[in-house]
């Protein structure tokens, strides 16, 4: 039976959303797939859209061009629930388009301070050009404000496996 919808993690970056990701999916893994795209398939029946890496990982780790791809496989994709996170299909267009196709989309915003995600972006590694910073918060920002009724808030500042167990609540709820 196909997924009837999709549910998205979005926040800024060095908020924790791969790694809540990776710690609310506990099912073992039973595939994982480079076509028509990466994603990853669990025995509970969920799919995760994109790849697993140590940086970028989530849609991060897919083309720039593959959003019509995903879109053309959503509808018949399987799994009982289809999530994912990152920035490369994390965008208002994108999710107007998952709407459009039928399926329900709900979203998972893993809430800290600009503050908060810079230092935690910096501690990993990531020095991040101010205007790519400032790009990527504006644009969580304003998905909230135009998303908030399809929104799930979830504390980022608890530890990573508090926040994995909200995100785990959300997806499986």
């Amino acid at each position: 039976m196909p997924a009837s919808g999709l549910v998205y993690v979005i926040g800024y970056p060095g908020s924790g959303k791969s790694t809540a990701l990776a710690l609310a999916l506990q099912a073992p893994i039973t595939a994982v797939h480079k076509t028509p795209f990466a994603h990853i398939a669990y025995a509970d029946g969920t799919v995760q859209l994109g790849a697993n890496r140590a940086a970028f990982s989530g849609t991060d780790a897919l083309p720039l061009n593959v959003q019509p791809t995903v879109l053309k496989w959503l509808p018949g994709a399987p799994g009982r629930v289809i999530v994912a996170e990152g920035d490369r299909l994390g965008n208002d267009k994108f999710f107007r388009a998952v709407v459009g196709l039928g399926m329900s989309l709900r979203i998972i915003l893993i809430g800290v301070t600009e503050l908060q995600a810079r230092y935690r972006s910096w501690k990993r590694g990531h020095d991040f050009d101010g205007r790519f910073f400032r790009g990527r918060t504006t644009k969580v920002d304003n998905l909230e404000r135009h998303w908030s009724n399809r929104m799930t808030t979830v504390d980022g500042t608890q530890p990573p496996e508090a926040v994995a167990a909200d995100v785990r609540a959300a997806l499986y709820g």
